[in-house]
This record gives structure tokens, C-alpha cells and sequence, in this order.
């Protein structure tokens, strides 16, 4: 959705203008290349299930999937660093907290959803299991 269509503009992010841009306006890709690359290559997350905590291991705000903790990795255009680890956000516990780093209009749990974030290393719990990885 481009933000002059939308009751909310600043709620629409780059990479909606980006999806937009590529898709026809039946909303089917633009062409068969983009659909096979980008459109039909839904990532495997098939990673490690953790909780993501604020404070302290009992202010649980989030529960995702490990994706990586290499420094180089990136993560919404921006390397994660050291000392934080990449996870995709499956479920938002507590919708309005706030994420570690935001960026492009991403501020929430609640935002989050669905999408790969960065996280401190040392703030998240291994379901079934010990804190960290």
C-alpha cells in the first residue's frame, strides 16, 4: 500500500512500498522471476523456539525462533553486532513492548510479528530449556 492510500501513513512500512511496487494490481507478482525468488521462497524457520524477555527471565514479552547469532548477519538492512542474535517473532506476549533496535516503523511486539528481529543474546530463554543458546 502506497502511504498517500493509506489512513495511516506513517504505518506503512518500505518494504509494503517495495511489495507493492513488484505485484500487479490483482496483487499477483509482477513477473515470474520475482515470484519464484521472492514471492514463493517462504524461509524455513525451522530453528530452536525461544521466549524473549526484557529485564528479568519473568517479564516474558515474545516467543520466536533462533535464526542466527553471527555478527555479520543482517537484519533489517543494519548488521547485528555483537552480543545479539537475529530470531523471527512467532508470537507477541505482550503486544506494546518495545523492540530492542527499531527501525523502519518497527517499534512493537505486536509489529514484529511474523518478521526476523534483533534481540540481546543474554535476553532470551530456550523453551524447555536453559536461558540463551
Amino acid at each position: 500500500m502506497y502511504k498517500e492510500e493509506s489512513s495511516n501513513p506513517s504505518s506503512v512500512l518500505s518494504a509494503d512500498l517495495w511489495e507493492k511496487a513488484h505485484t500487479k494490481k490483482n496483487d499477483e507478482p509482477i513477473n515470474e522471476a520475482f515470484a519464484t525468488k521472492v514471492v514463493n521462497n517462504t524461509p524455513s524457520f525451522e530453528g530452536i523456539e525461544y521466549k524473549l524477555f526484557r529485564v528479568d527471565k519473568e517479564d516474558i514479552v515474545a516467543e520466536g525462533t533462533w535464526l542466527t547469532d553471527d555478527p555479520n548477519a543482517i537484519c533489517d538492512c543494519v548488521k547485528l553486532g555483537p552480543s545479539a542474535c537475529k530470531v523471527w517473532v512467532t508470537n507477541a506476549l505482550e503486544p506494546s513492548a518495545k523492540v530492542w533496535k527499531p527501525s523502519n516503523g518497527l517499534r512493537t511486539m505486536e509489529q514484529a510479528m511474523t518478521r526476523s528481529i534483533a534481540w540481546p543474546s543474554d535476553h532470551i530463554i530456550k523453551m524447555g530449556g536453559a536461558s540463551g543458546r
